[in-house]
């Protein structure tokens, strides 16, 4: 923990294991009770991070109205980017072969999309995991 920059709203507190999660903007890093990092994950793709502190490059995140499942499956074979695709009850899921995982759902509008199936799936969250 001692590698990072002091999270948004820090205090002393926080390096208990009571804290093992620390903020920056919306991405959440996860830390385990060895204070290992374990986990870098949002659910807040329209607000990625926009602090001074941490940069970030979007790619095809900063247009996140087109995240649907065909758009980024599209954009990952484009580059030339493995994943494994795995879909469950609840959506789709991508791993790519970095470890990052993409969550997709269906939309708010799910009975007019519907018909177009799980392509229309948007993208929910990422998480980078071991």
């Amino acid at each position: 923990m001692g590698n990072f920059l002091d999270p948004d709203d820090f205090t002393p507190d926080m390096l208990s294991p009571r804290w093992p999660i620390w903020t920056y903007d919306r991405l959440e890093f996860h830390f385990d009770a060895d204070n290992r990092l374990t986990a870098i994950y949002t659910d807040y793709l329209a607000e990625l991070p926009h602090n001074t502190r941490l940069q970030v490059k979007p790619w095809i995140f900063a247009h996140v109205e087109q995240l649907t499942l065909l758009y980024v499956l599209r954009e990952l074979n484009a580059e030339g980017i493995d994943y494994e695709k795995q879909t469950g009850p609840l959506g789709v899921g991508l791993r790519l072969r970095s470890g990052l995982r993409l969550s997709f759902t269906p939309p708010d509008e799910l009975a007019a999309e519907m018909a177009e199936g799980p392509n229309a799936f948007r993208l929910m969250s990422l998480c980078l995991c071991e």
